[in-house]
C-alpha cells in the first residue's frame, strides 16, 4: 500500500498550520496534533500542550468551544488510538517470519497454501496500519481494521484446519517441522490473531468514555486571548 505523497504533503501542511494556530490561541507549546473526522468530511485538530492542556481547532483553524462536538471528536480519537494499539505490528512481523520459516520446511501443499494466506493477510494489515496517510482518525478506520484483522483470524483458522491431519502423525514428522509449527503457533498467539477484534474494542468503550472525561477536564475553557 504505497502512500499518496501529495495527500501526505497536504496533511503535514494542515497539521503544521493547526499546531501554529493552537499555539497562538492558547499560548504555550503544542507537542502533538491529530486530525480527527468524527463525521465524514468534518475535520477537527486535537492539540496537546506541553503543560497538559488540550485544545481543538476546526478546519478553519478557529477554536472549538467545549461541548458535544469536542466530546465526539475526543471519543473517536481515543477509539482509533486504542484500535491501533491493539494491532501489535511488531508481534505480527515476528509471526510472518515464523510463517515464512515454516513454509520452507513443510511439504504438505494444503499447509503451505494456508501459510501463504496467513502471510498475505497479515502483510496487508501491517501495510494499512503503517500507512502515514491514515494519520487522520476516522470512524471508517474502525471497520477497516476489523475487516483486515478478521481476514487474519480466518486465515489462522484455515491454517489450524490444514495442520489437523498432521496431529496423529506428528511423531513421524521431523524435528525441524515440529519445531517450525510450534514456533508459528507461539508467534500467532503473541500476535493475537486468533482473537476477535470487535469484542475487544467493545470492552474498551467504558475506559474510553472515562478517558474523554479526563481530557475534558484539561480542555482550554475558553482559549487564552479569545472572547
Amino acid at each position: 500500500m504505497a502512500p499518496d505523497h501529495d495527500q501526505l504533503d497536504e496533511l503535514v501542511t494542515d497539521l503544521t498550520a493547526a499546531q501554529s494556530a493552537a499555539q497562538a490561541i492558547g499560548g504555550g507549546t503544542v507537542i502533538g496534533v491529530r486530525a480527527v473526522e468524527a463525521r465524514p468530511g468534518v475535520r477537527h485538530y486535537m492539540c496537546a500542550f506541553d503543560d497538559g492542556r488540550i485544545g481543538c481547532v476546526d478546519r478553519d483553524l478557529q477554536p472549538v468551544p467545549a461541548g458535544p462536538a469536542v466530546s465526539e471528536v475526543l471519543r473517536v480519537a481515543l477509539l482509533i488510538e486504542h484500535t491501533e494499539e491493539a494491532l501489535d505490528v511488531a508481534a505480527m512481523q515476528v509471526m510472518i517470519g515464523e510463517a515464512t520459516t515454516a513454509r520452507t520446511v513443510i511439504d504438505d501443499r494444503a499447509v503451505r497454501v494456508a501459510i501463504d494466506t496467513l502471510i498475505e493477510s497479515t502483510t496487508d494489515l501491517i501495510a494499512w496500519r503503517e500507512d502515514p496517510t491514515r494519520a487522520v482518525a476516522r470512524m471508517s478506520a474502525l471497520d477497516e481494521a476489523i475487516t483486515r484483522h478478521d481476514a487474519i483470524r480466518k486465515a489462522h483458522i484455515a491454517f489450524i484446519a490444514a495442520t489437523d491431519p498432521l496431529v496423529p502423525i506428528q511423531d513421524t514428522l521431523s524435528t525441524e517441522v515440529r519445531g517450525a509449527l510450534r514456533e508459528l503457533e507461539i508467534a500467532s498467539a503473541a500476535a493475537g490473531v486468533a482473537g476477535n477484534l470487535t469484542p475487544l474494542l467493545a470492552g474498551a468503550l467504558p475506559a474510553i468514555d472515562t478517558g474523554v472525561d479526563e481530557l475534558l477536564e484539561r480542555y482550554w475553557r475558553p482559549p487564552a486571548g479569545q472572547p
